[in-house]
C-alpha cells in the first residue's frame, strides 16, 4: 500500500531474479495485488551475466506486449544486479518511467540503491553502458536479509560482509561516529541484529545521498 501510494501508476512490473523470487515473490505479489492495482511479473536468471543487453530488451519487450505506457511503474527487487537492470529499464523505456528499489542484500541497501547509477554490462567491459535515473522510493527491510541466510549461508555471509565492508568503508573516509558504531558493536552486526543493522544502514545511505548530491 506504501508503495502505491507513493508512485502511483496505472500499471506495475515487478523485475527479480529466480533466487528472490523464490523466497520472496508469491507473498510480494499477493499483497501487492489485494491493492487493486495491476502487477506484471519478470522473472530473469540470477546472476551478474544477467546483466546485459538481452534481458534488458527481453524485460523492454514484456512490458510492450503488455502495452506498458509512460504511466508505468518498475519494481526491482534483488540485489545490486536486478536494481541496475531494472533501473536502465526504467530510464529508457517510453524516454523514462519511475522505478522503485528494493534491495534484498546488504550491499545493495548501502550501494546500489543510493545515486541511480544504472547501467548493464557489455563485452568489453562492465557498466559501459548506462544512465543517471533516480529511484522514486527505496523501500528496506532487514528481514530480507534473515531470508538468504536460511537459503544459503555461505552466499548471504559472504554478500553480508561485501555490505559491511562497504559500511565500514564510508565511516572510514566520511564518518568518525559510523566507523567507531562498526567497531564497538561487532557481535550484534555479526548476529544480524535488526536494530544496529537499520542505525548503520541508515547513516550509511544518508552519507551517500549527501554525497551523491554534491556530484
Amino acid at each position: 500500500e506504501e508503495l502505491v501510494r507513493r508512485v502511483p501508476a496505472f500499471m506495475y512490473c515487478l523485475v527479480a531474479d529466480e533466487n528472490v523470487y523464490a523466497l520472496y515473490g508469491e507473498e510480494f505479489v499477493t499483497k501487492f495485488r489485494a491493492t487493486g492495482k495491476t502487477l506484471f511479473v519478470k522473472v530473469v536468471p540470477s546472476g551478474e551475466t544477467t546483466k546485459d543487453r538481452k534481458v534488458k530488451e527481453e524485460i523492454e519487450n514484456y512490458m510492450l506486449e503488455n502495452k506498458f505506457n509512460r504511466d508505468s511503474c518498475c519494481i526491482a527487487l534483488g540485489g545490486g544486479v536486478v536494481g541496475d537492470l531494472t533501473g536502465f529499464v526504467a530510464s529508457t523505456y517510453m524516454r523514462g518511467v519511475p522505478f522503485v528499489q528494493v534491495p534484498t542484500t546488504l550491499l545493495a541497501m548501502v550501494d546500489a540503491s543510493v545515486g541511480g547509477k544504472t547501467a548493464i554490462n557489455t563485452p568489453m567491459g562492465k557498466n559501459l553502458v548506462g544512465a543517471f535515473h533516480q529511484p522514486t522510493v527505496v523501500f528496506m527491510d532487514m528481514a530480507f536479509l534473515d531470508g538468504f541466510s536460511r537459503r544459503d549461508p555461505t552466499r548471504a555471509e559472504r554478500e553480508f560482509r561485501a555490505g559491511i565492508a562497504e559500511i565500514i568503508k564510508t565511516g572510514a573516509i566520511w564518518d568518525k561516529k559510523l566507523f567507531e558504531v562498526c567497531e564497538q558493536k561487532v557481535e550484534l552486526i555479526q548476529s544480524r541484529d535488526h536494530h544496529i543493522l537499520n542505525e548503520i544502514v541508515r547513516r550509511s545511505v544518508a552519507i551517500k545521498a549527501e554525497v551523491v548530491t554534491l556530484d
